[in-house]
C-alpha cells in the first residue's frame, strides 16, 4: 500500500550485453504472432533512453563477444509490478 503512489504507467529501456545465443532464443519465441514475453525477474530499468544505451554499449574488454541489446517495455496502464523509484 506504501507503494502505490509510485506504481509505474509508461516507457522504460534497460541496455545489455547478451550472447548470440540469449538473442536467438527471444528471436524464436516472438516467431509466433502475438507473442507475449514474460519476465520472471525485473531488474532496474531506466526513463532515459541514453542512460540504458550506456548499459548496452559498455564493455568489459575488447574480446568481449557478447552484443548490444536494449529492451523497451511498456506499461500501457498503471503496474504494480512497475515501481518508479525516483
Amino acid at each position: 500500500p506504501e507503494l502505490k503512489e509510485r506504481y509505474f504507467q509508461g516507457r522504460v529501456y534497460r541496455g545489455m550485453r547478451m550472447s548470440s545465443e540469449q538473442i536467438r532464443v527471444y528471436q524464436q519465441a516472438m516467431k509466433t504472432p502475438g507473442t507475449l514475453l514474460q519476465t520472471r525477474s525485473f531488474s532496474s530499468t531506466s526513463i532515459n533512453r541514453s542512460i540504458a544505451e550506456q548499459f548496452a554499449f559498455w564493455k568489459t574488454d575488447k574480446t568481449d563477444p557478447d552484443l548490444s541489446v536494449l529492451f523497451i517495455f511498456d506499461f500501457p496502464e498503471i503496474c504494480d509490478q512497475a515501481i518508479n523509484l525516483a
